[in-house]
């Protein structure tokens, strides 16, 4: 039989690489700080901000320093996360006692005075001081059933938001500075920054479009009704143009090793524990012989190529990078929805419109072989599928339904992840994979018992 293992985010995570949603979001966040320092052109004033010069070199290095220092008290509280669940814990009797170092991006944020004395007349310093002030009983005011750290994230971005915007108006609300965002000139960007959370990864922000896409006559009501698909499309493919950069300026440059655990998962044996009922009842007492691997990755580096060059398994090893590669041109990366089975889906088809299928998967699996060569390897032996760093997000649905419920898979062996406190993503990466089965019960034949499999790292 053959071994097919999925290679998700999750797997360049674990070698260290800055290739998560947060560190993008990260990234630009000091990036649009940068562009009203030097006043060039890049990436972000050309796909998603609008550059103004009405800010003063003193401000924004007053907003970088309270973005360093709530990088700060972000990794005390994830050092702390059993101390601090909500805002009301956060701002409690203690608050200033435990963080107060940390929470020094305050006075920073106060007074700045280049900002304040260029801009506003003299009158306006104390109500300046004012708004910081009314911020601070907003954000003790907020209730969270989420990750306060998220929460904490937004609030960076809207003490700027708030005083490069709202002083004009002096409204003294965090939120109504999200409808007027005079620096976002995309509002796709503007509506997943504003959504996001420390949680979310790549399938959330393809989910985030596809809803978007189902919404669109909605989402930009200022537009004329013909125009709104292809501003959308557009505002996403300037996305994309930002995430490629990002990822070939940035995580192209840093190096990766060998994670010793990770190799030997390749010289795994197939354990009869770990097949299903049907397949172990025909084999019998049969040895059983993995001949061929296939690295099926999702990702767009090359990371897996390392442990191909340097294996000692007696296989035949194919690597097939699905959605493409770095190395690629923008036209062949695949970004976009695969979820054909949703039950909206047919809407858009339905409206008759090829605008709104752009970014559907499955039309752009056919401009390369890659897919085919996946459909070759399901169909010519059986098969057991490994887990490596994917989600399993509904977002590469109709490709995983394909893989899990072929005839030919035998097995599927969720390689998990698991923190410094022993809490691991199992039973959430099993509730993934269940989205991707009509036949529940193959489902549970099929997917390996938690006792018998182990995290990646």
């Amino acid at each position: 039989m053959n071994r097919l293992i999925l290679i998700g985010n999750g797997f360049d995570l674990a070698h260290g690489l800055k290739t998560s949603f947060n560190d993008f979001i990260d990234y630009y966040v000091s990036e649009f700080l940068n562009l009203y320092n030097d006043y060039e052109d890049n990436k972000l004033s050309e796909n998603i901000f609008i550059k103004k010069g009405l800010i003063s070199y003193d401000f924004i290095k007053s907003v970088q320093i309270a973005i360093q220092n709530l990088r700060n008290l972000f990794a005390h509280l994830q050092q702390n996360t059993d101390e601090i669940k909500t805002f009301d814990e956060l701002f409690d009797k203690e608050f200033h006692d435990r963080l107060d170092n940390n929470l020094s991006f305050i006075d920073n944020i106060k007074h700045p005075t280049d900002q304040i004395n260029d801009h506003y007349p003299s009158d306006e310093n104390k109500k300046a001081e004012d708004n910081v002030a009314k911020i601070l009983e907003l954000i003790k005011s907020s209730k969270s059933s989420n990750n306060v750290l998220s929460d904490l994230y937004y609030i960076s971005s809207s003490v700027y938001n708030y005083y490069t915007l709202n002083q004009i108006d002096n409204k003294p609300c965090l939120k109504q500075c999200d409808e007027s965002l005079l620096f976002t000139k995309n509002k796709l960007f503007e509506k997943i920054f504003y959504n996001y959370n420390f949680n979310k990864n790549w399938g959330g922000i393809e989910h985030e479009f596809y809803q978007t896409l189902l919404d669109v006559e909605e989402f930009y009501r200022e537009e004329k009704i013909l125009d709104k698909i292809d501003k959308l499309n557009k505002e996403f493919e300037n996305i994309i143009d930002c995430f490629i950069y990002y990822m070939t300026s940035v995580v192209s440059k840093q190096e990766t090793k060998i994670l010793s655990k990770i190799a030997k998962h390749l010289m795994q044996p197939v354990n009869d524990d770990e097949l299903s009922t049907q397949f172990r009842d025909r084999i019998g007492q049969q040895p059983i012989v993995i001949k061929e691997h296939m690295f099926l990755s999702f990702n767009y580096t090359n990371t897996i190529e390392k442990y191909i060059a340097q294996s000692s398994v007696n296989v035949e090893e194919k690597h097939v990078q699905i959605h493409g590669r770095l190395e690629d041109s923008a036209s062949k990366i695949i970004f976009g929805y695969g979820d054909e089975l949703d039950s909206s889906y047919k809407e858009l088809e339905d409206k008759n419109d090829n605008r709104y299928l752009k970014y559907l998967k499955s039309l752009h699996y056919l401009d390369t072989d890659n897919y085919q060569k996946l459909l070759d390897f399901l169909e010519q032996n059986k098969y057991q599928v490994y887990i490596w760093g994917h989600s399993c997000a509904t977002s590469d649905r109709v490709l995983l339904q394909t893989i899990f419920e072929h005839e030919n898979c035998v097995s599927i062996k969720p390689f998990y992840y698991q923190d410094e406190k022993g809490n691991d993503n199992f039973e959430d990466l099993y509730k993934n994979i269940s989205r991707h089965f009509t036949d529940k019960n193959k489902l549970r034949d099929l997917v390996v018992n938690k006792k018998y499999c182990e995290p990646l790292t």
